[in-house]
């Protein structure tokens, strides 16, 4: 008899999927375009001043800075 393993689909969607910062990074992309209410507003204000005050470095190897 031959045992064979069968791969859980939450660990192959894990893999496989984008890092969860660049996915957050998406979405709030968009919320921005968006009339938000007050609170979701001030929490993509705190994230962009945040990423104000500590900026990606450059990408040395393509001579631009790294996605924010």
């Amino acid at each position: 008899m031959k045992i064979r393993h069968v791969r859980d689909y939450a660990e192959a969607r894990r893999e496989d999927y984008p890092d969860i910062g660049d996915q957050l990074d998406a979405i709030w992309a968009v919320l921005k375009t968006q009339n938000l209410p007050k609170e979701t507003r001030d929490l993509l204000n705190r994230i962009e001043a945040t990423k104000g005050k500590y900026p990606k470095p450059f990408d040395s190897a393509h001579d631009k800075p790294g996605k924010t």
